[in-house]
């Protein structure tokens, strides 16, 4: 999306913040819906939410190329936050959650590669596209793509993998837990207190990544290397996503996604701080991989934690508040960072400052002790 700024700037004559602005608008009223729309797979078949979630994406990518006015922008905005972001990972990671008492962290490593792909070849074909293409037709042609590849494709490989009413016993029976674990409910999630004291470092990669991500552009200009170099290194990026998510998979297996969770974010810490102090050519290879770390780690190791800590069967509704929750960080972060530039914080005070950040909630995370236990005063969800 960031790469689509410098058009959308010019078309709408906006500023970095006012940009910011109307994505984190959008991204938050997303977030509030997410919280709905989301429980909605715990009831369901698959191969329908699925297939609904794809037409709703491809709807936002046609909306978006014939956005003319900033009402529209918002809009599609909005769209494209929801059904891509929101629900199309909503759906990947709460299936493969659920689905399965073994190797789940395997399951999830192997899932979580979508990202990883999408990260190393989707901003170069971004690129190539706005070589040649208006930034409306772009978006025309991922929402055609999106209508009649990915949505047959999904249809077909559901078919094909699983008989859709063997696969809904296997929901009801995993949602069923185990007769030693009583999965919470969304109210009791809601009353945990660990949640609060873990939150801000489960979404801190989303607050902090989407507003680096977002105004990435800018940033690169006040570095040595130059915002081509930046870009190319998300392929970096991508393939350390995929190493460190098939071991982080094993990892979690063989310790819990308890416990791999602890120190995800640490690398975030770290890459951010070498942002903000140094700047020399090859920064951004060093920055992306340390950042594929805390990436390919994040999906497997929360992902099987919720599970672990919270039971299977309200899965859905319970990731929903976590998704939601994970959109809405997403949408504080540009409008931060781009009125932070507007007020002329530099660049290294604010990679410093979001670095600090991290680590303190860090810090706080490690030394809460997530573990199943049962849920207290028993209510409806």
């Amino acid at each position: 999306m960031s790469l689509f700024n410098s058009s959308l700037k010019s078309t709408f004559s906006l500023s970095d913040g006012d940009i910011g602005m109307f994505y984190s608008g959008a991204t938050l009223c997303s977030a509030l819906v997410l919280v709905f729309l989301g429980s909605l797979i715990d009831r369901f078949q698959l191969r329908l939410y699925s297939s609904l979630v794809i037409a709703g994406l491809a709807i936002a990518c046609f909306w978006m190329s014939m956005a003319s006015t900033l009402w529209m922008l918002a809009i599609g905005y909005f769209l494209l936050r929801l059904f891509g972001q929101g629900l199309s990972s909503h759906v990947a990671t709460t299936t493969v959650s659920r689905l399965g008492r073994t190797n789940i962290g395997k399951s999830l490593s192997v899932s979580g590669l979508g990202f990883s792909a999408g990260e190393a070849t989707l901003p170069l074909l971004v690129v190539f596209l706005l070589g040649i293409l208006s930034w409306n037709q772009v978006f025309a042609v991922v929402g055609l793509v999106e209508l009649v590849l990915v949505l047959g494709l999904a249809n077909l490989l559901i078919q094909r993998s699983w008989n859709l009413t063997q696969a809904d016993t296997l929901h009801r029976g995993a949602a069923a837990g185990t007769p030693s674990q009583v999965s919470w409910t969304r109210a009791q999630f809601l009353r945990d207190w660990r949640i609060y004291a873990i939150g801000p470092s489960l979404f801190a990669p989303a607050l902090f990544g989407t507003a680096l991500m977002f105004h990435q552009e800018s940033m690169t200009q006040t570095k040595v290397f130059s915002f081509q170099f930046w870009s190319g290194n998300l392929t970096v990026y991508a393939l350390v996503s995929i190493v460190s998510s098939l071991a982080a998979g094993e990892l979690v297996d063989r310790l819990s996604g308890c416990v791999v969770m602890k120190v995800f974010l640490l690398p975030y810490v770290v890459a951010y701080t070498l942002l903000g102090v140094l700047d020399f050519p090859m920064l951004p290879t060093i920055f992306f991989a340390i950042l594929g770390l805390t990436n390919g780690i994040y999906v497997p190791a929360v992902s099987a934690m919720w599970r672990e800590v919270y039971g299977p069967q309200n899965l859905g509704s319970i990731r929903s508040i976590v998704h939601a929750t994970m959109v809405f960080s997403s949408a504080i972060g540009p409008t931060l960072y781009g009125r932070a530039l507007d007020w002329g914080v530099s660049w290294n005070q604010i990679l410093i400052l979001s670095a600090m950040v991290m680590f303190v909630v860090s810090c706080v995370m490690m030394s809460v002790k997530m573990q199943y236990q049962p849920p207290k005063n028993p209510i409806s969800a």
